[in-house]
């Protein structure tokens, strides 16, 4: 940073040197001094498209959503195989609940081959929220091949499972995510729904209960 602070003092025109501070400030979590660092950057040089994307990264740590999704606009317009900026703004509009926005965000980042739960259960969950279980618990079920004892898919996956009115299976997924320490009141508020539709009213009572 030392170097890039010289760089600017001999020549404040120097964009790469902004970009380059803006870089080591990101990378030590300074980002409100990075987002001013790429800013000024890009006011000198609009054509280093690639700190767009490094932008985009800036705001959503700083949870400024909407500007992560602008930066994030034409960060996937210049670079449209990079998967992080896709990432970014498919993660930004899920923060906003633009749940039907991202979902082809996130199905951009998988076609671009990357993989983890959390951007499988984000996907899923966004499917979800749009009404779409069927291809919600597909997601869910991605995400948990690759981290099979993770709570909230697990629980997340029990939800989808009882709007597909397969009780004897939501039952059995929340129990799962209730083992692995998922905690929350849709576990208990779901599981005693999909009891009472199987007639087990005392276990419904219980889950009710827990919600007291």
């Amino acid at each position: 940073e030392a170097d890039c602070d010289q760089a600017i003092a001999i020549d404040p025109k120097n964009a790469y040197a902004y970009l380059k501070r803006g870089d080591a400030r990101a990378k030590s979590e300074q980002y409100e001094a990075a987002v001013a660092d790429y800013r000024a950057c890009l006011e000198l040089n609009p054509l280093l498209v690639w700190t767009y994307s490094a932008l985009s990264w800036c705001y959503l740590q700083l949870k400024r959503y909407d500007e992560c999704v602008k930066s994030a606009d034409l960060a996937t317009f210049f670079e449209p195989a990079r998967p992080a900026s896709f990432r970014y703004r498919a993660v930004a509009r899920y923060r906003l609940s633009q749940y039907r926005e991202c979902i082809p965000d996130f199905e951009r980042v998988i076609d671009l081959g990357e993989s983890s739960p959390t951007i499988f259960g984000q996907l899923a969950y966004a499917r979800r929220e749009t009404g779409a279980f069927s291809g919600a618990l597909e997601d869910f079920d991605r995400g948990l091949a690759l981290a099979p004892e993770n709570g909230w898919l697990w629980g997340n996956r029990g939800v989808c499972q009882y709007e597909l009115r397969d009780w004897r299976g939501s039952i059995e997924a929340l129990d799962r995510a209730e083992q692995l320490g998922e905690q929350g009141t849709y576990i208990h508020f779901h599981r005693s729904r999909a009891k009472a539709e199987l007639g087990d009213d005392p276990g419904a009572l219980k889950d009710l209960d827990a919600l007291i």
